[in-house]
């Protein structure tokens, strides 16, 4: 036991796991500072719009990346020349802006009709928001660069000084300026992070800004880019369609609010398994050659995410709720039951993962796309279903019922076309 023990702490320094742990820990307490100024400082309303600004947030920047980060997951983590990976780098970072400048004009016009939300004050965020998105998409290129070359060490030195950036400026201004604080903070900090991934990456500028538009390294990443952006608007679309459709369905803000209190919490649970998944995914990818050292890896990674998983379910199911009414006594008691079914929903999440990584590791994208696909509509049918019968906890149901669903329809179908994947190659 104690020998096994030793084997996968070794495990995790080799692959980076505890430098990537350790980050996202300090993310977490971070998130918490945070978090807890927002409770403190902001109504529920404001809450709820803060939550449904950052599901907008998330769709935008998604649209910008336009799956290049996958892209440069799957052709940096390959064994090929350093130059050849910046050059993958500087076309996907050119590619980008020119999707930025599409999406910002597209803003102007959605502002201009109200086309956004119900919401005034969101509506009229919406050009500020593809703004905040453009730095946040750039730094998903260059430390997903930075990941696929396996260096974990540099990336979460970078990521340590930028969230304590982020925490110091959002806390600051959400205390003196409210949700207006908190909109200017993500301007500034996102773009002073953007400033310090350029320090870093100084020396390789020149060499990225000259970078020429090829036609065959163009073909290259957009056939992988196409088949992603697919599968992460999806998977996005599952995170946040249920904040979404509350937006326009529930007239309440207030009672977005609770929701948001409750996805807040479970965004938190969530951190160690995407921490996981960062790390893993690279080294999936540089294995997929070698079917023996492939599942291996993969078999320790599932068993090792279902253990931990389930034990963290059981604990936050239980603990979480009595530290809700400890903590904040009756202003965020209704959001108790919410978070009892999305912690469910977390689990079915929990196991649908590392098949997710599997089958982009062996190139299986479209299979993603299609167990997504086919949650979504359920997902999409359910919530407006249950969210104008039972109200705000409807979504709650929705959610949690698609992922389960999502868990199975992966469970059953990954294993098959990752079995087919090494028999063909």
């Amino acid at each position: 036991m104690i020998k096994k023990a030793k084997s996968i702490i070794q495990f995790s320094k080799d692959k980076g796991l505890i430098h990537m742990f350790a980050l996202n820990i300090l993310i977490f307490f971070l998130h918490l500072l945070i978090q807890t100024v927002f409770i403190t400082y902001l109504n529920p309303t404001d809450l709820g719009r803060v939550k449904i600004i950052e599901s907008f947030l998330n769709i935008i920047t998604l649209i910008i990346v336009f799956g290049l980060n996958t892209s440069i997951l799957k052709l940096c983590s390959e064994r090929i020349k350093d130059n050849l990976k910046l050059k993958y780098l500087g076309i996907s970072i050119k590619v980008s802006l020119i999707i930025f400048i599409i999406t910002y004009i597209a803003s102007l016009v959605f502002n201009y009709y109200n086309l956004i939300s119900p919401d005034i004050f969101i509506d009229n965020k919406i050009t500020l928001i593809v703004i905040i998105a453009l730095p946040i998409a750039m730094r998903s290129l260059i430390s997903t660069y930075l990941k696929a070359n396996q260096k974990i060490k540099v990336y979460t030195k970078i990521e340590f000084i930028n969230k304590i950036i982020n925490v110091i400026l959002i806390v600051l201004l959400i205390i003196n300026k409210n949700i207006e604080g908190y909109i200017f903070a993500l301007i500034i900090s996102n773009y002073s992070q953007l400033l310090i991934y350029g320090i870093i990456f100084r020396k390789n500028i020149k060499d990225i800004i000259e970078v020429k538009f090829n036609k065959n390294k163009i073909k290259k990443i957009i056939d992988i880019s196409k088949h992603s952006i697919f599968a992460n608007f999806l998977g996005l679309l599952m995170s946040s369609l249920d904040i979404i459709l509350i937006n326009y369905i529930i007239i309440n803000k207030e009672l977005i609010g609770y929701y948001a209190f409750a996805q807040i919490i479970i965004s938190f649970i969530r951190i160690l398994q995407l921490s996981i998944n960062e790390v893993i995914a690279p080294n999936l990818i540089n294995l997929n050659k070698n079917k023996i050292e492939f599942y291996n890896l993969f078999k320790k990674y599932k068993y090792s995410t279902y253990l931990l998983n389930t034990l963290i379910t059981l604990f936050c199911y239980f603990i979480i709720p009595i530290f809700i009414k400890l903590v904040f006594k009756m202003k965020y008691l209704e959001s108790i039951n919410i978070f009892k079914i999305l912690i469910l929903g977390f689990y079915f999440w929990s196991i649908l993962s590392p098949n997710g990584i599997a089958l982009l590791a062996t190139g299986n994208i479209k299979v993603n796309n299609q167990i997504y696909f086919t949650t979504i509509i359920i997902n999409f049918i359910l919530n407006i279903i249950f969210i104008n019968k039972f109200g705000i906890i409807g979504a709650a149901y929705a959610t949690s019922i698609s992922y389960f669903i999502s868990a199975i329809l992966s469970t059953i179908i990954s294993p098959k076309k990752i079995k087919k994947y090494f028999e063909i190659n």
